[in-house]
């Protein structure tokens, strides 16, 4: 009897095991969607030695497929979008769930039962209903380093489709998490390069932007007019302007009523160096900004962006019209009117009364907005520039405040090079030539297109005896703005006082001679 009872009770626990395997194994063919993309990694070569797991491989491969995923689907706008007044950019959606072979909802599911457990039960179910597999290997593994590779297979044929091969380029990988995030993004391309694009253009970066003209040299072709603005908005934030404005020019073609691409247009006509052009391009970016504002008044970027180029128009032409600043003033206030929070639109209004001639006023207009956002970086920078523009004017203890305020914006943020090249002025007059040209050599390397950081430096140069090296700056300054060869007019025009209008045109005679 009781051997039987033993075979009975073996048989139920087995009976018992087998039906919980297939429930399970049901429940998740029915839980995962046919269209799902499951990942999975083999065993690493015998003679590779290392300090992931395979499942960690897998792991970092479908979340950076899944971040990218929910980053191209997101509502996020990059700040080019928001300046040219467009919404999330769209995307043909496609259902694109990514499953990891490796993830186990609990460590039951490891507890075996004869070899068997509840995870050989979910993957299963997985492979049973799902109709791609994508696979994982390291290969080529040496003592320098590895490579990893992804390959498709689909049903029924599940003939192999390699879909990244980490890292490009040939060299190999020597760390696995930007391996796996390289084969996750080329896999992605492969999947669904719209939405690659999308992560891409959200992503912002000098990395993410050389991908995007790779993608639409290589993969994508334009489809509208925002295909040309997105492919101008990389060439333009790799400052390849000329290819940007052929690109913005494409769009206009396609589309000449299409706002995004006169903004964008707009703004590199504005931003873009000048060399002689200067006043002839910011009455371009003049031109483009009315349109888009006329498009959508609504748009603060737009019309602060026109605000910003009358103010610059202004400050770039002999005997300005005041108009111009009042015009401006209008635009500015017209920004603040959509968002009264707008720093940047304020800094503005404070500008351009004090360029008219308004001075206490534009003064006591900074005071009040400085204690309304006192950590903002830009209106502490501006507002030091005022209380120069004051000490050129002949209030000689002007100077020490603007240089505190200015030292409050880079305390603020130590990556504001506007802030860096103002102090490096302001300790000119100082005599402190060292320390003037520390801060222009801190605004150049990331302004190496802003004339008035190279003009300084020159001087500093200059002064500190390194006449060559100062030559070489004061050529370049001059190569990106003409005006540089007339210390006159950046006496008048760009608030150089007199003792460095009068150190520029000795330098200008070494030069010269």
């Amino acid at each position: 009897m009781n051997w039987k009872n033993t075979l009975k009770t073996v048989f139920s626990v087995t009976g018992a095991v087998i039906i919980i395997f297939a429930i399970m194994t049901a429940y998740y063919y029915e839980k995962t969607p046919s269209a799902a993309i499951v990942v999975s990694c083999d065993d690493f070569p015998t003679s590779l030695s290392l300090a992931f797991s395979t499942d960690a491989v897998v792991d970092r491969v479908v979340n950076h497929l899944q971040d990218m995923i929910s980053a191209a689907d997101s509502g996020v706008i990059n700040e080019m979008g928001r300046r040219e007044g467009l919404g999330p950019r769209p995307v043909a959606q496609k259902v694109l769930p990514i499953t990891a072979s490796s993830k186990v909802p609990s460590p039951v599911f490891d507890q075996k039962w004869k070899g068997v457990d509840l995870n050989l039960a979910r993957r299963l179910g997985i492979y049973l209903k799902t109709k791609k597999l994508l696979e994982l290997r390291i290969v080529g593994a040496s003592p320098s380093g590895w490579r990893m590779v992804a390959v498709m297979k689909e049903r029924p044929q599940y003939s192999p489709q390699e879909t990244g091969n980490a890292p490009q380029g040939g060299t190999q990988c020597t760390d696995f998490e930007s391996c796996a995030n390289d084969v996750a993004e080329q896999t992605l391309k492969v999947l669904d390069h719209a939405r690659l694009l999308n992560y891409y253009i959200k992503l912002d970066t000098e990395a993410s932007n050389r991908q995007i003209l790779e993608l639409y040299q290589n993969t994508v072709v334009p489809q509208s007019a925002d295909d040309f603005v997105a492919w101008g908005n990389a060439f333009f934030a790799l400052h390849r302007y000329d290819d940007a404005l052929e690109k913005y020019q494409q769009a206009l073609t396609t589309d000449d009523k299409y706002c995004a691409a006169r903004i964008a247009r707009g703004f590199l006509y504005y931003g873009r160096p000048h060399g002689t052009e200067i006043l002839p391009d910011l009455q371009r970016a003049e031109r483009d900004f009315r349109q888009g504002v006329a498009c959508d008044a609504s748009n603060k970027f737009a019309q602060t962006d026109l605000c910003n180029t009358l103010i610059r128009e202004w400050a770039n032409t002999r005997n300005a019209p005041r108009q111009l600043l009042v015009e401006a003033q209008g635009h500015c206030s017209k920004a603040l009117q959509v968002d009264p929070r707008f720093v940047v639109a304020a800094v503005n209004i404070a500008y351009s009364l004090y360029r008219q001639g308004k001075h206490r006023e534009s003064i006591e207009y900074f005071d009040k907005i400085a204690q309304q956002y006192p950590t903002d970086s830009p209106l502490f920078a501006n507002y030091g520039y005022f209380l120069y523009l004051e000490y050129l004017a002949g209030n000689a203890d002007a100077l020490a405040e603007a240089v505190d305020k200015t030292e409050q914006a880079i305390r603020l943020n130590p990556e504001n090079y506007a802030a860096a090249n103002n102090l490096g002025f302001f300790y000119y007059e100082e005599d402190d030539y060292a320390k003037a040209l520390s801060y222009w050599e801190r605004a150049d390397p990331l302004q190496s297109d802003n004339a008035d950081a190279v003009g300084g430096r020159a001087l500093a140069l200059f002064k500190l005896g390194r006449e060559q090296e100062a030559i070489t700056a004061i050529r370049k300054a001059i190569a990106l703005n003409s005006h540089y060869r007339d210390p006159n007019f950046l006496k008048a025009n760009n608030d150089w006082s007199s003792k460095a209008a009068s150190d520029l045109r000795e330098l200008l005679s070494k030069m010269s001679s």
